[in-house]
């Protein structure tokens, strides 16, 4: 099954995490993929200390899209790149470790956070992505998180949940704070 979680609102990477600690904890694998996120988040010490999972990110910060230089986004999208084709080949050697006796219960979790970011801007191989999605096994549970995804991440989903903010500290000068925002 593939789940999105989208929207303005707080708590999609959230959704994600708290599936995959729920995945780990029934013994099975999970990739956790991060895109442009290059700088410490808190989440990432617990999910690296969880037997099972398996986090890809960017190790380099970049600044927002838009004040990215040609060089910045030619880095980045690289880096998505290369995290897309290593999780396209763990999927298939998952795939082809599936007994009959799993067809139906999903075997792992792959989580792509913000994944709707590079796929907005153009920082992803579009062909690479949509391959991917025309080609995951039954046996995976993809999610997917960020905002205002395309058509098509709409249209494949099997869960899809939107997440709206009514109300938040930022609106008042807060900034995000370490283990609640980050």
């Amino acid at each position: 099954m593939i789940h999105l979680y989208s929207g303005n609102g707080r708590g999609k990477t959230s959704i994600a995490i708290g599936t995959a600690i729920r995945m780990a904890g029934a013994n099975r694998p999970v990739l956790f993929a991060q895109f442009m996120k290059g700088n410490d988040t808190s989440e990432l010490a617990v999910l690296q200390g969880l037997s099972g999972v398996r986090v890809l990110r960017v190790e380099e910060q970049f600044p927002f899209y838009k004040h990215m230089s040609e060089q910045d986004k030619q880095a980045i999208t690289q880096y998505h790149n290369e995290i897309l084709s290593k999780i396209m080949q763990e999927v298939s050697k998952y795939a082809k470790e599936t007994k009959e006796d799993d067809l139906g219960t999903p075997v792992c979790l792959v989580v792509l956070d913000e994944v709707t970011y590079p796929l907005q801007y153009g920082l992803m191989n579009q062909e690479l992505f949509h391959q991917f999605l025309d080609t995951i096994p039954d046996c995976v549970e993809l999610i997917m998180t960020g905002r205002n995804p395309s058509e098509k991440l709409m249209q494949v989903c099997d869960y899809w949940s939107e997440l709206e903010m009514q109300k938040h500290p930022y609106e008042k000068g807060i900034m995000a704070r370490k283990g609640i925002e980050y």
